[in-house]
């Protein structure tokens, strides 16, 4: 790459200063992974590199870390909802179109779920995430969710932030899990379990998976990804992805449903529904 051994060096100190940064992400340092091993193993060249780190930089800019960052820097951009790099990179880069079509999914999904009377009365202590996957997506940067979630404030459902890739590692997994055994399960939603709500689950026949905590090992049990490990476990054994997956909780833990769907504003539109019948409006 004819670097010099000062530039390198300089590299290095940068590296280490960002470590733990905003943009210390999954998807970055899995993209300078791969760009990394293909310079060294001359499998790749600087060309093609040169592009790679383009492409890298407009997805960041598509509702990623870097967008994330201009709109807190510039709050005017958030409350306007800007789009400009999704529309600028989309025309010319297909997955950065994919990126603002679940980004404005999610919006959607958000909206639905702010305008519910009932919607409030299913959210559990945990608060609410929905999340959307990129079609193929096998990273949790490619699954979209919202930061720091969907709040209760004065009896109703409020989202303070723009969704962003890579913002909710736990749903995020749970997702991903149910994506590698049904590709046609693109989004899911968190709502409270609760008797009222496992009555219109029971009433609708919805296909279920249930994890009980007492049946895996101690030190999972009481972890928080303790869901995701129960479901990948079940279909691990040959069976499909289901369209509710709940958690019993445990000691510290609420219990927790989990629907999956084709898309955001599908699952928000289920979740309103279960909570318009369950009758335990905010």
């Amino acid at each position: 790459m004819e670097l010099t051994q000062p530039t390198v060096a300089r590299y290095l100190e940068l590296l280490e200063e960002s470590r733990g940064g905003r943009y210390d992400t999954e998807e970055i340092r899995s993209a300078a992974g791969k760009l990394a091993e293909g310079l060294a193993s001359r499998q790749l060249n600087l060309s093609d590199a040169t592009l790679a780190v383009c492409q890298l930089c407009a997805r960041l800019k598509s509702g990623g870390c870097v967008c994330l960052h201009h709109k807190e820097q510039i709050p005017q951009l958030n409350r306007e909802g800007c789009q400009a790099c999704v529309h600028l990179f989309g025309r010319r880069l297909e997955p950065v179109d994919s990126r603002g079509a679940v980004l404005q999914d999610l919006r959607n999904a958000i909206a639905l779920l702010e305008r519910s009377d009932a919607f409030p009365g299913v959210m559990p202590e945990v608060l609410v995430n929905v999340v959307e996957a990129l079609p193929g997506a096998t990273e949790l940067s490619e699954i979209a969710g919202v930061p720091g979630r969907i709040l209760k404030v004065r009896g109703r459902a409020r989202c303070f932030t723009e969704p962003e890739f890579g913002a909710s590692s736990h749903m995020a997994s749970i997702l991903r899990a149910a994506i590698a055994h049904d590709p046609k399960v693109r989004a899911a939603i968190d709502i409270g379990f609760t008797p009222r709500v496992r009555k219109v689950l029971e009433k609708h026949r919805w296909s279920q998976l249930v994890v009980d905590r007492r049946k895996l090992p101690g030190e999972i049990a009481s972890d928080e990804n303790g869901a995701v490990i129960g479901l990948s476990r079940a279909l691990g054994r040959g069976r499909k992805a289901p369209e509710v997956l709940i958690d019993l909780g445990g000691v510290g833990i609420e219990p927790v449903a989990y629907l999956f769907g084709p898309s955001a504003p599908a699952v928000a539109e289920r979740a309103v529904k279960i909570a318009a019948e369950a009758g335990v409006g905010g």
